[in-house]
C-alpha cells in the first residue's frame, strides 16, 4: 500500500503544523501513536549511532524505518527541523540543548582567538572592549543570526569564515547609543 504524500514545495514550512500533519500521514498504516513512537525511537538511534554505533540498534532502526515507504521516510528527518525550528528562540534564550550553547561557545571562541574588538571614543577618550568582555547579549544575537543562516551541521565552517566586525560595531552602536559617540 503506498500513501500519497505531496511532493515538497519550496515554500514548504517546516512547523508545528507541519509536525501534525506528518504524523498523520504516517499514521494512515500504523496509528498516530505508533508513527510518532517511530519517529522518536529512529531520531533517537540515528543520534546514538553517530557517537555509539551498535549493531543492534542499528538493526532496530532499519526494521523500523523500512516500514515506511521511502516519501514517508523522509518526513522522519524534516520533523525533527520542524522540532528544532519551532522550538529554537527557546533553545537559544535558555540553552536548553547542547547545539545552542556550543554555538555561543565558539562564537565567543572564534572572537577571541581572531582578537577582535570593538573601538569607540567618548569625551575625548578611547574606549576598547575587547573580545573577552563583549556581552552575552550579542553572542545570543550572533548564534540566532548563525541559527537562522546555517544548517546546524555546518556552524563551525560558517562561524570561522564570518567576518564578525560589522555585526560588532553594529551591536555596539545600537547599544552605546552612537549619537553620543565619536568613532
Amino acid at each position: 500500500m503506498t500513501t500519497n504524500i505531496k511532493k515538497e514545495s519550496k515554500e514548504e514550512v517546516l512547523d508545528k503544523k507541519f509536525i501534525e500533519n506528518s504524523l498523520k500521514t504516517l499514521g494512515r498504516r500504523f496509528g498516530v501513536n505508533e508513527a510518532f513512537r517511530d519517529v522518536v525511537t529512529c531520531i533517537a538511534y540515528s543520534f546514538a549511532n553517530v557517537v555509539d554505533m551498535k549493531e543492534e540498534r542499528e538493526k532496530e532502526y532499519l526494521r523500523i524505518i523500512n516500514k515506511y515507504e521511502e516519501d514517508e521516510r523522509n518526513l522522519f528527518s524534516k520533523i525533527l527541523v520542524a522540532l528544532v525550528n519551532e522550538n529554537k528562540e527557546q533553545l537559544l534564550n535558555e540553552g536548553g540543548i547542547a547545539t545552542a550553547n556550543s554555538i555561543k561557545d565558539e562564537i565567543k571562541k572564534e572572537l577571541e582567538y581572531n582578537d577582535y574588538f570593538y573601538e569607540y571614543q567618548k569625551d575625548s577618550i578611547v574606549h576598547t572592549i575587547a573580545a573577552k568582555n563583549f556581552d552575552n547579549e550579542m553572542i545570543d544575537r550572533f548564534a540566532s543570526l548563525v541559527f537562522d543562516i546555517v544548517d546546524w551541521q555546518c556552524t563551525s565552517s560558517y562561524i570561522a569564515e564570518t567576518d564578525w566586525a560589522e555585526e560588532i560595531e553594529r551591536y555596539y552602536k545600537e547599544k552605546l547609543n552612537e549619537s553620543e559617540l565619536e568613532i
